[in-house]
């Protein structure tokens, strides 16, 4: 949220705001009289940058004396897009193995694998740039959606986290 701050030369005039953010502009006011005005930058401009956390946001105020425009001035502030707009992503599970039927479903160690398979999905335009799989303590970088694991080799219940990152830097953790 911004609160930005109007500068009046004289009390009778009014002021309209504008924004331009890459390809994206709008209207924050349409010949406010007020001094301060309250403005929470659309979500949907982080579309206007994939690949970093911030954006160039040029502020345009028009002065007007009744209906005659009077003077335009310009200012750029710096917007940061939020970590709300990490990615989301969800993991389902599965043994691999070449036991008999009996086993099919169980993990066994020393016999089974794990396959991991992600569904992940940027938001506001964003891509993922990798995921990070944690399986049975070992830690995997990769790009594809599925990854099957090295043979299990501890017993009782064995973990699984992946952290999906996206082309922007923001990542969530899905256990």
């Amino acid at each position: 949220a911004q609160t930005l701050t109007i500068n009046k030369a004289d009390t009778a005039f009014t002021h309209t705001i504008q924004y331009t953010v890459g390809s994206a502009s709008g209207t924050i006011a349409t010949k406010t009289s007020a001094v301060n005005v309250n403005w929470t930058p659309p979500l949907s401009l982080a579309a206007q940058n994939t690949t970093g956390k911030t954006l160039s946001c040029k502020l345009t105020l028009t002065t007007y004396s009744g209906s005659t425009a009077v003077g335009t001035s310009e200012i750029t502030i710096s917007l940061t897009i939020p970590s709300s707009t990490a990615p989301t992503v969800t993991a389902a599970y599965e043994p691999v193995n070449s036991l008999p039927d009996a086993f099919d479903g169980l993990y066994v160690q020393g016999k089974s694998r794990v396959k991991a398979s992600y569904t992940a999905t940027g938001k506001y335009g964003a891509s993922i740039k990798n995921f990070v799989s944690t399986i049975n303590g070992k830690a995997t970088t990769h790009t594809e959606s599925t990854i099957t694991s090295e043979v299990i080799t501890k017993s009782g219940a064995v973990s699984v986290l992946v952290k999906a990152t996206d082309s922007r830097g923001y990542s969530t953790t899905e256990a």
